[in-house]
C-alpha cells in the first residue's frame, strides 16, 4: 500500500514480508517514506524506514543438526535504515523499480551463538538489515 501526496514528489508505503516455514516464522512490517529528487514520482528517490519484525526460529541441536520441537527462540525488534531507488513510470499507469536499503536493528534479543547455528544468512537472527529489490512493478491509478 503506498500514499502519495498531492505534489506527487515523495510517498509513504507499508510494504510487509510474511515468512512461513516448518521451522520458523518471519514476519516484517516497514514505513518507507521516498522522496523523488526530480518535479514529479519518477526516477532517482531517496528514502528512509522503520522496520518492526517479528520471528519465531526452533532450536538446532548441534549435536544431531535437527531441530528440537520443544525449544523456540522469539523476538520482535524494531529497526531504522535509508535507501536509494529508481523508478520509470509509463503513460499507462505501469511502473517498474528498483531500490537498495540498508539498516540496522536498534530494539533486538540476541540468542546464544550455538542455538542457531547452520541456519546460515537468511535465519533473520541478525542485526543488520539488508534488502535490494530489482524487479519491482506496479501500478499507479
Amino acid at each position: 500500500m503506498q500514499f502519495f501526496y498531492w505534489d506527487r514528489g515523495a510517498e509513504v508505503s507499508f510494504p510487509f514480508q510474511i515468512l512461513n516455514e516448518e521451522n520458523n516464522q518471519n514476519f516484517t512490517l516497514d514505513m518507507h517514506y521516498r522522496k523523488f529528487l526530480g518535479e514529479a514520482q519518477k526516477g532517482f528517490y531517496l528514502s528512509g524506514f522503520g522496520r518492526y519484525g517479528y520471528l519465531s526460529q526452533k532450536y538446532l541441536s548441534s549435536e544431531t543438526a535437527t531441530f528440537l520441537e520443544n525449544k523456540n527462540f522469539t523476538d520482535s525488534r524494531f529497526g531504522i535504515g535509508v535507501g536509494i531507488g529508481y523508478r520509470i513510470y509509463s503513460k499507462s499507469g505501469l511502473y517498474w523499480g528498483t531500490s537498495f536499503n540498508i539498516g540496522r536493528y536498534l530494539i533486538y534479543a540476541e540468542p546464544a551463538d550455538d542455538l542457531f547455528q547452520g541456519l546460515g544468512f537468511l535465519s533473520g537472527l541478525g542485526k543488520g538489515i539488508f534488502d535490494i529489490e530489482l524487479l519491482k512493478f506496479g501500478y499507479a491509478f
